[in-house]
């Protein structure tokens, strides 16, 4: 069942896109499976009845991570529910375009994080 502030398929396969099929932490190929998706900022720490909190759901705050890296990163926890990963955790981001990656990143530290790297 899906919650009020998930991501949509669409949202998935743009992340997935825009990762050049790679999985965002560590680079690997992701091959047809979008689905390990992360909130980059966590949605447990909004309000899915405020319409202003919808930027949780979209691709900016969207990374897909393969199988591997999904249950490494929940089991050592550094993807807790309600833990926010930073940027830096996922250089593919943008499969092998860094600098896309480091503008991305810029702007999920200033949104997200208040420009805390």
């Amino acid at each position: 069942m899906a919650e009020p502030l998930d991501f949509t398929n669409e949202t998935k396969r743009e992340a997935y896109r825009r990762q050049w099929r790679r999985c965002a932490h560590c680079g690997a190929d992701l091959g047809r499976d979008f689905e390990h998706a992360h909130h980059v900022f966590p949605n447990q720490s909004e309000d899915p009845e405020n319409p202003s909190h919808d930027w949780l759901v979209a691709v900016d705050n969207c990374v897909v991570l393969c199988g591997e890296c999904n249950v490494k990163l929940h089991r050592d926890g550094r993807f807790r529910v309600g833990a926010v990963s930073p940027a830096r955790d996922f250089p593919f981001s943008h499969g092998p375009a860094t600098a896309k990656h480091n503008a991305w990143a810029a702007h999920t530290r200033h949104r997200f994080f208040g420009g805390v790297k």
